[in-house]
């Protein structure tokens, strides 16, 4: 793998089935289900952009409709470009086409005559397509970017197992690692809230990240923020509740899980928030479903749902 020049943390990041190293410092922006920007300092690196290509098109073929569109959005031509040097080793990988249609949008190649705007490449083990808009930036050159593509995976390898039936997602602070079974079903990255939800089978998934948790606090006690996101609409059991963890549960009787069920709601409710003073930020988990939750179950994703200390995942990457 290649290495950054850089002194600050490498640390992971993880959205919907990509996985890639980057300096601490640059900014990771959701742009879209399968579409992350890259920035530092306001300043954009990468746009990142991936699908499964169960099709096996030529690459070729793939490139002519990033060419079309790519084309209309510049108002410039978009041609295939030598590979520079910075890219040889993934070219190696995967045979990937550079592109470029104007020189002052991409990043300086050692070579000066060679100009370069993106990159296409397919994955030859999972046939996933990524596709990297690559910027100008006035600090950050082409080596640094390309070890930011080099180092992303997007399929888990044969021999680690435990990795093959989990998913890994890291953004912003935070990070959680969920059962593959689980399906992104929507995100919303609003100020000072954060929610990811997920799909297990009858069961719906919200991981909520609260910012900054101290002045949520002084609103209201920790138990009224969780039903609050939880919704105001049911009666709630408290199961666990201290200064900074409260947990409860909603499991309503026959009569009313058949008038949630007409009202397409899920009967059973279930959530756990607490306060990570270190980061000042407030975590939750919210589990909904057409049937009892499966307490072990939901103690065990909250277990993996944390905001990342920089710090520890910079010694980590150092380990041998």
């Amino acid at each position: 793998m290649l290495t950054f020049d850089t002194t600050e943390p490498i640390r992971r990041i993880g959205w919907n089935n990509i996985q890639l190293e980057l300096p601490s410092g640059w900014e990771t922006i959701v742009s879209g289900d399968r579409n992350l920007l890259i920035e530092q300092n306001f300043k954009p690196l990468i746009d990142l952009r991936w699908e499964k290509d169960n099709g096996r098109r030529d690459l070729s073929d793939v490139f002519l409709s990033i060419q079309n569109v790519l084309g209309k959005r510049s108002g410039c031509p978009v041609d295939k470009v030598d590979v520079p040097d910075e890219l040889a080793r993934l070219a190696s990988q995967t045979g990937c086409i550079a592109f470029s249609w104007a020189a002052t949008a991409g990043p300086q190649c050692q070579d000066s005559e060679q100009k370069i705007n993106g990159v296409l490449w397919r994955c030859p083990d999972c046939d996933t397509i990524v596709i990297g808009q690559l910027y100008n930036h006035p600090t950050i050159g082409l080596n640094a970017l390309v070890s930011a593509l080099a180092s992303i995976r997007c399929h888990q390898d044969d021999a680690d197992a435990d990795a093959s039936d989990s998913s890994y997602w890291s953004i912003q602070d935070i990070k959680l690692t969920l059962p593959a079974s689980c399906r992104m079903s929507a995100h919303s990255f609003q100020a000072g809230l954060t929610r990811l939800t997920f799909q297990e089978n009858d069961m719906q998934l919200h991981f909520c990240r609260l910012a900054p948790a101290r002045q949520r606090l002084q609103q209201g006690s920790i138990s009224q923020l969780l039903t609050n996101l939880l919704g105001k609409d049911s009666e709630y059991q408290g199961l666990y509740e201290s200064s900074h963890l409260y947990e409860c549960i909603s499991s309503p009787p026959l009569t009313q899980q058949m008038l949630k069920r007409l009202k397409r709601q899920h009967p059973f409710r279930w959530g756990r928030i607490w306060h990570d003073e270190g980061s000042n930020r407030l975590l939750s988990v919210i589990a909904e479903s057409s049937h009892p939750i499966d307490l072990e179950k939901v103690h065990r994703l909250c277990d993996k749902y944390e905001i990342i200390d920089s710090r520890k995942e910079h010694k980590a990457s150092e380990s041998p």
